[in-house]
């Protein structure tokens, strides 16, 4: 089917993107990130889509919530990169985790906040801070493969402005690595009920909404109102 197709192309362009930023980390090369639109439901059902086959022979169970004011809105920041760091956390999640990984994608002050969970050993405090550093394994062999996995993950957090770590999580009792990376708004979508009920997305809408422009229309038959980022980046 067309979604299989999809799923075995996104499969191989995260493969050759990772090999390629990880061969030029491995000489000393600069990765360059690029910027573009992206809607972060569509990244993270990518992931999902990707790693299905996976998921079900080891029958793990994946849970995603991401908050609706990301699910309304474009954004911009590195869409190959996101996916890729996004991942390469689930990858390493399924190897230790039991039954259950979650992923949770939440927005603060126009930050995109990436969280994946799994019920497995989790981390050591004396090895945290070690799975971030090239070639570096934990005692249990968290790190994996290369050992360049995570480092790429540090690298392109770096380079984007952002952050990233591993905590224990408090949900499943394992691992929790985390990362968070700026984006620019572009539009926001919001339904007429959405705005009439503030309580739906005031809590979820932390980005900064000063600079944008309201746009309404008598004839609108989707019944939507369009919030749009008013800057020169995207006309």
């Amino acid at each position: 089917s067309d979604e299989i197709i999809k799923t075995c192309l996104d499969n191989m362009t995260i493969l050759r993107d990772q090999i390629m930023d990880e061969s030029k980390m491995i000489v000393g090369e600069t990765i360059r990130s690029s910027q573009e639109t992206m809607v972060i439901t569509d990244v993270v059902n990518s992931c999902k889509l990707i790693t299905q086959k996976q998921m079900e022979m080891k029958g793990l169970k994946l849970i995603t919530h991401i908050d609706i004011f990301l699910e309304k809105s474009i954004i911009i920041t590195d869409k190959r990169w996101i996916l890729s760091m996004i991942h390469n956390y689930l990858s390493n999640a399924m190897k230790y985790a039991k039954s259950k990984i979650i992923i949770n994608v939440s927005s603060q002050m126009n930050t995109l906040h990436i969280e994946v969970h799994d019920d497995g050993l989790g981390v050591s405090d004396k090895d945290k801070s070690k799975l971030f550093i090239d070639y570096v394994q934990t005692h249990n062999g968290r790190q994996g493969g290369t050992g360049l996995g995570l480092a790429s993950v540090k690298k392109k957090c770096d380079i984007l402005g952002g952050t990233c770590g591993v905590l224990n999580s408090s949900i499943l009792n394992g691992a929790l690595f985390w990362f968070k990376i700026p984006y620019r708004l572009v539009e926001l979508i919001l339904t007429n009920d959405e705005i009439r009920n503030p309580e739906v997305t005031n809590s979820q809408n932390t980005g900064d909404a000063t600079d944008l422009q309201m746009i309404t229309g008598a004839d609108n038959e989707e019944d939507t109102i369009l919030l749009v980022d008013d800057t020169e980046l995207i006309r």
